[in-house]
Parts: structure tokens; C-alpha cells; sequence
């Protein structure tokens, strides 16, 4: 997750080229779109069978991953930003962190 948090600071800062050709690269583009706030989108399944299709399943996890690293990220920046200090913020996010292995993992 530590390798995965430094994708989402290097996302804030434009400087992507490094993360092109590894397996991380699906994060990118919704990575930024959240960090933009813009919306990533909706599911485009209308029915129990069409959630059945690999697209829409490869499109939902990769969501989920993306939505649970930016929230660690976001968490900590903000646990650090009110005097915490990074150590106890890393701390705090580890449940999280465990949620993002598991996500990026699937």
C-alpha cells in the first residue's frame, strides 16, 4: 500500500510517466478523476446478468481500489493536517491500508 500511496502523490503532482508500465496503471485515470472531484461515473449494469460481464466486474473493482486509496491517502493527509503526527495517522489508516491490499489484490 506505502507503493500505492506514492501513485496517488505522484497523480497530485502530474507525474504519471513512471506508473505507465507497471500493474498499478489501471489506478490512474480514476485516481485523478477523484482527486479532481469529478464524478467517476455509474455502473452501467441494468440487470443481474449484465453485472455478470468481466468489463463491468474489471470496471467495478477497479473503483473500489481506486475510491479505497485515495480515502487512505486523504485520511492521512488530514489526520497529519489537524497535529497529528505521521507515524499515529499511518497508524490510524491501517485498517484502510489492509482494505486497499485486499482491493488492488482481487
Amino acid at each position: 500500500v506505502k507503493i500505492l500511496l506514492k501513485l496517488v502523490k505522484d497523480v497530485q503532482s502530474g507525474n504519471i510517466k513512471d506508473w505507465e508500465n507497471t500493474d498499478a496503471k489501471y489506478l490512474l485515470g480514476p485516481v485523478e478523476t477523484m482527486l479532481n472531484g469529478e464524478e467517476g461515473g455509474s455502473c452501467v449494469a441494468e440487470s443481474k446478468d449484465a453485472m455478470m460481464d468481466v468489463n463491468v466486474l474489471c470496471d467495478a473493482y477497479q473503483h473500489r481500489a481506486a475510491r479505497l486509496l485515495v480515502n487512505v491517502a486523504q485520511q492521512i493527509q488530514t489526520d497529519v493536517m489537524e497535529g497529528k503526527i505521521f507515524e499515529d495517522a499511518w497508524n490510524g489508516a491501517l485498517i484502510q491500508m489492509g482494505r486497499v491490499s485486499r482491493a488492488h489484490s482481487a
